[in-house]
């Protein structure tokens, strides 16, 4: 999936290291609280700026949803199925075929099933 997204996201702006910290943040559940963005920013390598502006980019990518609390704009953040994102994103025409034909093999391997399979994942699965 960081392999997908790094090639998505346009050259200098990778957001890998910011997906994964999210991520890492959010073991029981697929929502993470913002209430230190100096602390996820530092962990994630770059400045609040930064941070900021690769959030931004998985939120257009499908790959977050960013909703306020209080006065803060990045009050909590939503980690949708990145397996179903990648889905979406290929009916979109934006996932290369190569990354494609190793992520339908990979989720055939650990059992995935997807919600709206696409008619190529099916048949490679099978």
């Amino acid at each position: 999936m960081l392999t997908l997204l790094e090639g998505l996201a346009d050259k200098g702006k990778n957001v890998t290291r910011v997906y994964s910290e999210l991520w890492f943040r959010a073991p029981d559940c697929m929502l993470v609280e913002i209430d230190d963005e100096d602390g996820i920013a530092y962990a994630s390598g770059l400045s609040v700026r930064r941070w900021r502006e690769r959030i931004d980019i998985l939120e257009q990518l499908g790959f977050v949803r960013v909703r306020p609390s209080g006065g803060r704009k990045y009050g909590y953040i939503f980690l949708p199925n990145p397996n179903e994102i990648a889905v979406k994103l290929r009916g979109d025409d934006k996932v290369p075929d190569e990354w494609w034909g190793a992520f339908v093999k990979r989720c055939s391997k650990i059992g995935h099933r997807f919600a709206a399979v696409p008619q190529e994942a099916a048949a490679a699965a099978s």
